[in-house]
């Protein structure tokens, strides 16, 4: 779907500008909630606390409407600044409605 994909150009954009290491984005099964449809996207990656803590900020300054579902965040080394974050996200969509009394997407009968 068109908000799949740019839930996940925008989780890279975010990413990228944070100069956090994506290792895994994987979508989810779309679900329903109330009138809306749900996409989730599950993702992680690596870096500094600095770089998850731009990350995250990303996703809390979104102009996109984001939820972060779960949230965890490890240690990949003992004593060292090397960090392993795994999250949920995601966003809702209003469906198109389909066209009514036998019109076409383009108007035309």
């Amino acid at each position: 779907s068109t908000a799949e994909q740019q839930l996940l150009n925008r989780i890279q954009d975010w990413a990228q500008s944070a100069n956090l290491s994506l290792t895994s984005l994987k979508p989810e099964r779309n679900e329903k909630e109330k009138d809306f449809d749900k996409v989730t996207i599950r993702t992680s990656g690596n870096g500094s606390l600095s770089q998850v803590g731009r990350f995250l900020f990303a996703l809390d300054e979104s102009k996109v409407p984001v939820r972060v579902s779960d949230l965890q965040v490890t240690s990949r080394r003992d004593g060292a600044d090397e960090l392993t974050v795994q999250l949920g996200i995601s966003t809702i969509y209003l469906q198109p409605e389909p066209p009514k009394n036998g019109a076409t997407a383009g108007g035309v009968q």
